[in-house]
C-alpha cells in the first residue's frame, strides 16, 4: 500500500473528477480507454473506482466525501450503520482506541466523546486515517503513530480494541489468533480505562466468552440485514452485570436480556406431527445467541425435532421469519416433483436441512430454478419430509 500515492489522487481535481465521472464504468474498460491519455495515476484511481464501489453500502461516507481507503483496511473496516450504532452505545470524556486501522469506528465515536487519542502501528494506515480526519474536519481525534503498549501514559473513560483476526489463518477466530494479544493485555487495560470494548468477530462463540473474560459486564451481538457482522464485548471493572444485548441496525431488532440470577427456560415440547399452519425461523441474533427459547416462553409454540424449526398458529411472531406451510409430502424427489406438479411451481426456493447439499442439487434433480414467493424446506432428519410454503405477508423480515 503507497498512502502517498492515494492521497496525491485524491488531491487531483482532474483525478477526482475522472472517479466522479466514470465511478459506474467497468474498471477494465476505463484502463483500456484512458491509459497514456490522463496525467494523474491512472491505476490507484482505477483501484479506488473498484472499491468505492464496493463501499457503496457499507461505507457510503467515503464515496461522499472521497476519502482515501485501501483494500485491506475496507475488508476489515466496520461498517458505518454498526459504527454509528456504537457510537450510540459508548460514550463518556476520553476514549483510547488501541487498534485504529482505517479509523471508521473512531470516526463515529468522535460524537460521543470529548477527546478520543487512537495509536496505530501501521504509518500507511495511519496516514491515510490522518488525511480522512482532516477531510471531515475532525478535530478531537488524535492519531498516534505508535505502539499503545509503550505509548499510553493517560487513563481513560473508555478502551476500545479491534484486535486483527486474519493474522495467522485467514479467518481467525481464536484468541489465540489474534493480534495484539488481548488476554496478555488485559494489565494495561486495567491500568488505563475504566471500561473496555472488544470487538470480536461474528464467529465467535459467546460460551467462550464467559469462560475466557472476567468482569464482563454485557456482551453486544450486532447484525445487518439479518446477517451478524460483530460481537462486542464490554468489561468493566467495577460492574460485571452479565448483560446481553442483541441490535439489527437495519431492522431495529433490539433485545436485551440479564443473566444475573436467571435460569434457563425449560425445553420447548418437541412434536413430531408437525400439522401446524405456520412455521417460524428464528433471526440470526436469536440464532447465534441461542435466545430463541427465551422469545418463544409463554407461546404456543412447538420445537421441530431435529431442527430449530418452530411451528404454531400464529401469523407472526416478533424476531422470527414466519412461512405458511401450504402442504407436506416426503422427502423423495418423486412425491415432491408430485407435489410442485399440483401447485404449477417450477420455480422455488429451498431451504435444506439435515444434508450439506447445495440447492443447485436439488434443483437440478427437481428441473427447477431458484427465486419467487414459494419456499421448500427440505427436512432430513428422523422424519424425512419436504413442505411447501410462502412467506407470511406479516413476518419479521
Amino acid at each position: 500500500m503507497q498512502s502517498k500515492a492515494i492521497i496525491d489522487v485524491l488531491n487531483n481535481s482532474e483525478a477526482t473528477s475522472f472517479i466522479h465521472k466514470h465511478m459506474n464504468g467497468r474498471v477494465s474498460e476505463l484502463a483500456l480507454q484512458f491509459a497514456g491519455k490522463v496525467d494523474f495515476n491512472l491505476g490507484e484511481v482505477l483501484q479506488l473506482i473498484k472499491l468505492y464501489k464496493k463501499a457503496k453500502s457499507k461505507l457510503p461516507l467515503f464515496i461522499e466525501h472521497m476519502l482515501a481507503l485501501e483494500i485491506r483496511a475496507y475488508e476489515q473496516s466496520t461498517s458505518q450503520e454498526v459504527a454509528s450504532y456504537k457510537a450510540r452505545l459508548l460514550s463518556g470524556n476520553t476514549l483510547v482506541d488501541f487498534t485504529g486501522g482505517i479509523g471508521v469506528d473512531s470516526m463515529f465515536l468522535s460524537k460521543s466523546f470529548e477527546t478520543i487519542d487512537v495509536f496505530e502501528t501501521n504509518i500507511e494506515l495511519h496516514l491515510l486515517a490522518c488525511y480522512n480526519l482532516n477531510k471531515l474536519g475532525i478535530t478531537n481525534v488524535n492519531r498516534i503513530a505508535e505502539s499503545s503498549e509503550k505509548a499510553i501514559r493517560k487513563f481513560y473513560d473508555w478502551g476500545y480494541i479491534d484486535p486483527d483476526r486474519r493474522v495467522k489463518t485467514n479467518k481467525a477466530v481464536a484468541l489465540s489468533n489474534m493480534e495484539p494479544d488481548v488476554m496478555a493485555m488485559m494489565p494495561v487495560f486495567q491500568k488505563h480505562c475504566k471500561q473496555l470494548y472488544i470487538k470480536l468477530s461474528s464467529l465467535f462463540d459467546l460460551a467462550e466468552i464467559w469462560k475466557v473474560f472476567s468482569n464482563v459486564k454485557e456482551v453486544i451481538v450486532i447484525s445487518e440485514r439479518d446477517e451478524v457482522k460483530e460481537v462486542g464485548v464490554v468489561l468493566s471493572w467495577g460492574d460485571s452485570s452479565k448483560r446481553l444485548k442483541l441490535y439489527d441496525v437495519y431492522s431495529h431488532f433490539k433485545r436485551e436480556y440479564s443473566f444475573e440470577n436467571s435460569s434457563s427456560p425449560e425445553p420447548l415440547i418437541q412434536d413430531e406431527r408437525l400439522n401446524w399452519t405456520y412455521l417460524h425461523l428464528a433471526n440470526s441474533l436469536l440464532t447465534k445467541t441461542r435466545m430463541a427459547k427465551y422469545e418463544l416462553l409463554n407461546k404456543n409454540v412447538k420445537k421441530h425435532p431435529d431442527f430449530l424449526m418452530y411451528f404454531s398458529e400464529q401469523s407472526s411472531i416478533d424476531g422470527f421469519r414466519t412461512f405458511r406451510i401450504k402442504e407436506r409430502s416426503k422427502a423423495s424427489i418423486k412425491s415432491i416433483k408430485k407435489l410442485l406438479k399440483k401447485h404449477q411451481i417450477n420455480q422455488l426456493n429451498l431451504i435444506i436441512k439435515g444434508s450439506r447439499d447445495q440447492p443447485i442439487i436439488w434443483h437440478s434433480k427437481l428441473k427447477t430454478s431458484d427465486g419467487g414467493n414459494d419456499y421448500l424446506f427440505i427436512l432430513l432428519g428422523e422424519i424425512k419430509e419436504a413442505m411447501l410454503c410462502s412467506l407470511s405477508v406479516s413476518s419479521d423480515q
